[in-house]
């Protein structure tokens, strides 16, 4: 039984404002901690967006869903949403930092490109990088930027600014993830993982997202319950979690950069009307679909 003090808990970005001077950022959708002491005594956390723990020094081990992981200088360690993390070890000289996304965002900022991303982490299961001096001094350039921005006084288009950053760090990680890594020796994990594979790049190429899973599985000549079996051990989610996620970003994309009606987004996005649409939207994004378009 786990122990009071080791109890696991959810971590979400509703943390992050509870942390005062410990974060440098956090909107809602990203959070940016420079110092990675500040958080390196969470207890085991399981948390609900992407964490990427880069090492600029020292050494750092930890536990990501029962496996471990060392970090020394120039690694850059994936937590995907769900996993359960716990900081095993870590030195004096530790420096690096952390950077959290919610999967809406990382999806936003990736488009097409969100399958090289999703087949690195949940279908080669390539959660660790080396990414080396020369690439480490293009990120610090980044970061410097990134730093400058936020030390400023609150300014107009503050937050896109900072995201245009990040988007262009998760772009520059997507190079290191296209580097092949070696299939498992399980034939049924390499094959849930191949299946896996295959699912994401069909929703991700999707225009018009089809919410049943038997479309999916129909396409990839499979039954839904295998499909969502498969989805289930290889990410953590079912295939139609990752149906509603990534037609979730669809919506807010829509909504948030194009001017289209209400009744254009439900034709592209195969709603029956419009009535539909906004309960929809209203369960997903707890507003309505003109109150999210106008909440920038």
């Amino acid at each position: 039984m786990t122990s009071p003090e080791h109890e696991i808990k959810d971590f979400g970005m509703d943390v992050f404002s509870t942390l005062g001077r410990g974060v440098d950022y956090n909107d809602g959708d990203i959070a940016i901690i420079s110092d990675i002491e500040r958080v390196s005594h969470v207890g085991p956390a399981r948390g609900n967006m992407y964490t990427l723990v880069t090492c600029g020094g020292g050494h750092l081990a930890v536990l990501v869903a029962g496996s471990r992981y060392d970090l020394g200088q120039g690694d850059v360690l994936f937590c995907v949403p769900g996993a359960i993390v716990e900081v095993l070890e870590r030195s004096d000289d530790l420096r690096g930092a952390v950077l959290c996304i919610t999967n809406r965002l990382v999806m936003g900022m990736l488009g097409g490109s969100i399958s090289v991303w999703s087949r690195a982490l949940y279908v080669d299961g390539k959660v660790l990088y080396h990414i080396g001096g020369e690439s480490v001094d293009g990120l610090l350039l980044y970061a410097g930027i990134m730093e400058r921005k936020l030390s400023e006084a609150s300014q107009p288009y503050q937050r896109e600014i900072v995201q245009s950053i990040l988007r262009a760090i998760l772009f520059e990680m997507c190079r290191f993830m296209v580097a092949g890594t070696r299939p498992s020796g399980d034939y049924r994990v390499c094959q849930a993982k191949v299946i896996f594979g295959k699912f994401i790049d069909k929703l991700a190429s999707e225009r018009m997202k089809k919410r049943p899973v038997y479309y999916y599985a129909d396409a990839l000549y499979i039954t839904p319950k295998y499909l969502t079996v498969v989805c289930k051990e290889v990410s953590g989610k079912t295939a139609s979690d990752w149906i509603e996620e990534y037609l979730a970003e669809d919506i807010s994309f829509y909504l948030r950069n194009t001017s289209k009606s209400m009744k254009e987004i439900c034709e592209i996005l195969n709603f029956p009307n419009v009535s539909f649409f906004g309960k929809y939207v209203r369960q997903h994004f707890g507003m309505t679909p003109t109150d999210y378009r106008n909440s920038v």
